[in-house]
């Protein structure tokens, strides 16, 4: 079983080529793959930023122990829409690329995206 130290992400960058934006709600274990398998099937220069929209869970905890990922947390639930500009909005790539958390991406899947 993975551990939460298992997750390895390039440490933020002030120009990174992509932020990746992850509104959450809940849902932990969905977070958790998602970042598993954006830290074994990507290659460049990337930030994730997760935006969690006032979760009752466990997910903020657990997430705050992840090294180089931004987490924005949201007092009162604000929506998937609200979540997704408010991540964008503090994004510092030249490409923003949003994902659900429960997306499990697979190896060389960010190249294409960007040609």
């Amino acid at each position: 079983m993975n551990e939460i130290h298992d997750l390895l992400f390039p440490e933020n960058s002030k120009n990174p080529e992509v932020s990746i934006i992850i509104p959450v709600h809940n849902q932990l274990q969905y977070t958790l793959n998602c970042l598993y398998s954006i830290s074994n099937n990507t290659q460049g220069s990337y930030e994730i930023i997760i935006v969690d929209d006032a979760s009752s869970d466990s997910t903020i905890t657990t997430l705050d122990n992840i090294k180089n990922i931004t987490i924005m947390k949201n007092e009162q639930n604000q929506g998937f829409i609200r979540s997704c500009n408010s991540g964008a909005s503090a994004g510092k790539g030249k490409y923003i690329l949003f994902l659900n958390n429960d997306t499990i991406v697979t190896e060389n899947w960010l190249p294409p995206l960007l040609e």
